[in-house]
């Protein structure tokens, strides 16, 4: 139990710190990971069930929840496994933020045609 508590806080102090000095691009990108990744909790918690495969594709980290089993128990362990799981998918979806933000930056450096937005259309383009 204290391996796994130093586990879960490992990987929030590493999103901590990553976050204070990433640049405010990559900070707001990964903001938007994160909040990502606590909308199937949420859910989850508001509405119970009816999502079937849906949450194990969007929460893998639910997958502890099972650990609760059918029977009652009590809210220390109710609390770690819910903590544990919603731990566990901000570390992956932090992760998946940090790919991608790498990964479309480095595919706009080598496409500059990518960003649309700042290019001029009509008679008055160069």
């Amino acid at each position: 139990m204290i391996e796994e508590r130093i586990f879960f806080g490992a990987i929030l102090i590493a999103i901590i710190v990553i976050l204070i000095l990433s640049t405010s691009a990559l900070k707001k990108h990964l903001l938007k990971w994160l909040g990502a990744s606590l909308i199937m909790p949420v859910l989850v918690a508001i509405f119970r069930s009816g999502f079937g495969g849906l949450v194990l594709l969007f929460w893998p980290g639910s997958i502890v929840l099972i650990s609760l089993g059918a029977n009652e128990r009590p809210w220390s362990d109710i609390a770690h496994a819910w903590g544990s799981g919603i731990i566990l998918n901000l570390g992956l979806y932090f992760i998946l933020g940090l790919f991608s933000y790498f990964m479309v930056s480095k595919y706009k450096k080598h496409n500059k045609s990518f960003n649309f937005a700042h290019k001029k259309h009509g008679p008055d383009a160069q």
